[in-house]
């Protein structure tokens, strides 16, 4: 042979030996050289299409933590950090796929809030494994399908065992062959529903310490993600657990100085002029007009991702206390608040309305008063009085310009049908007594008796007034109805939250029923 052909024969050979070793079962060599490069350099060369050119300071340290614990074993890590930064991409699939093709780890638990997170988590490193070629490229042993290849468990071509579950599921005394997990990721293991459920929150709780923790060995690390969800959700507790090192992030960092602050709060009120369909122009124009200053001091966790105007519009939609929990990771104080843990068990809430019931209430705080805060919630409170004697309670709030405050309106009463509508005296009479009378009459739709309401004393006082509604346990709440849900949190947060317009309406929704019903008036307060 020719030197030409000799060379292309032999780099034929080559690659069809390759191919074999891809698809060869049996495992890799006994020993994995481990990579010099730190988890974030290995992620940035072999997940480059997960992963920009950006990263954060958090990026790094969890990384860091990560490097550590494949030699300093029993490392328990609890990162509480902003949604949407990252953290599952760097721990959950780039951590778990190192540990497979270097053979760090021998049995793996990808654990999130339901199984089908879980296991879409898992199909992201089965696609890698079978699809990323370099990967392929660097370990050859661990590349292509394995002996096992299902949706909630792999057994990789290297002999590792990797599984999904959902948080409660039982797992306790599962192994793989003698081996105890080594590795356990609890990758948002709860979600929402824990900042209203007491219950939940010690279920969870006690199925961590319970099933989880004792699942594993001396020898086993474990990283949990999470966001800040409620003082007693496992990502709170775990800052104050023995054993475990946990670390905050804020997506604002350091947050502009008062000048600045001072001009962002004269955007948020351009921001809600919903009355106006150019009020976001108008704010963006406000902005960029006033910008150096604006963001002058401020420091961002990931500017490249999320830039302050982008984290700025989120907190006014979302509502300030809602902003604090997911992007600052900081959770309301319960003691701070009037009604604690105690007053919300599971038991309020109700699937369907009684069919047996003595009266029906409808009550709308508008929020459009001076004295309404800018992004407050327009709420109706809808209250029907079971004959059991319990009050049956559904929200449904918005921010809404007035003519949809009455189509709205309008609907729900047409639905409902109350016996009695309670609004605001000067709400009625300056913004919706004409727009509502024509609403009814264009919909055909006979409107109960309106009641106007003047209240005179503080709205702190009037909500106070639902204390022994509250302590009795005599009120049940629309379940599966997020305003429902939204009117219960803020109820949980009073005095010291955002928003309290819901909590406002419920106490007049249950003052004009009784009025209805001959007892108390409309009048005071």
């Amino acid at each position: 042979f020719d030197r030409s052909t000799a060379i292309q024969m032999l780099s034929t050979a080559k690659a069809a030996c390759e191919r074999m070793m891809r698809h060869a079962p049996g495992k890799g060599p006994d020993k994995v050289k481990r990579s010099r490069l730190t988890l974030f350099e290995w992620a940035k060369k072999f997940l480059p299409h997960y992963l920009g050119d950006s990263t954060t300071d958090l990026h790094l340290w969890v990384c860091d933590w990560c490097d550590r614990s494949v030699e300093n074993r029993d490392t328990k890590i609890n990162l509480m950090g902003p949604r949407d930064t990252a953290k599952s991409v760097y721990v959950t699939t780039a951590h778990v796929l190192r540990s497979i093709v270097e053979q760090s780890e021998s049995l793996v638990w990808i654990i999130c809030e339901t199984k089908e997170q879980a296991q879409a988590q898992l199909e992201h490193i089965k696609r890698e494994l079978e699809e990323n070629e370099l990967l392929a490229h660097a370990y050859p042993w661990a590349h292509g399908k394995g002996s096992v290849w299902r949706v909630n468990r792999i057994v990789t071509r290297n002999g590792l065992t990797i599984e999904a579950f959902g948080t409660g599921q039982k797992i306790r005394g599962r192994r793989a062959g003698s081996n105890r997990p080594s590795l356990v990721i609890l990758d948002d293991i709860q979600s929402n529903p824990v900042i209203t459920s007491p219950d939940r929150r010690n279920k969870d709780w006690d199925w961590l310490q319970s099933a989880v923790m004792k699942a594993g060995s001396p020898r086993t690390n474990f990283f949990n993600l999470a966001n800040a969800l409620h003082r007693e959700a496992i990502g709170s507790r775990l800052t104050k657990t023995a054993g475990w090192t946990s670390s905050r992030w804020r997506s604002i960092m350091e947050w502009p100085d008062d000048t600045g602050m001072r001009l962002w709060g004269e955007w948020s009120g351009l921001y809600h002029q919903l009355e106006d369909p150019d009020c976001k122009q108008k704010a963006r124009a406000f902005y960029e007009a006033r910008k150096p200053t604006m963001d002058r001091g401020v420091k961002l966790l990931w500017p490249d991702r999320h830039d302050l105007y982008s984290l700025m519009c989120l907190r006014e939609e979302g509502g300030h206390s809602t902003f604090e929990r997911e992007k600052q990771t900081r959770e309301i104080n319960p003691e701070e608040c009037e009604w604690g843990d105690q007053y919300f068990p599971d038991s309020i809430w109700f699937h369907q309305w009684p069919k047996e019931w003595r009266a029906k209430a409808l009550a709308c705080d508008p929020s459009k008063g001076k004295s309404d805060k800018v992004g407050d919630y327009s709420a109706f409170v809808k209250v029907l009085l079971g004959s059991d004697g319990l009050l049956y309670v559904q929200a449904d709030m918005a921010r809404r310009p007035v003519a949809r405050i009455v189509e709205d309106g309008v609907k729900i009463v047409r639905e409902f049908q109350p016996g009695i509508f309670g609004l605001e005296t000067n709400m009625w009479q300056e913004l919706l007594c004409a727009p509502f009378d024509a609403g009814f009459v264009a919909g055909s739709v006979l409107p109960p008796p309106i009641i106007p309401i003047e209240n005179m004393e503080a709205k702190e006082v009037r909500i106070r007034r639902l204390d022994p509604w509250l302590t009795s346990h005599k009120i049940r709440f629309k379940a599966d109805c997020p305003s429902t849900a939204l009117l219960v949190q803020m109820l949980q947060d009073f005095p010291i939250g955002d928003h309290d317009d819901g909590p406002d309406a419920l106490e007049m929704a249950i003052r004009v029923l009784l009025y209805m019903l001959g007892v108390g008036s409309v009048r005071e307060g």
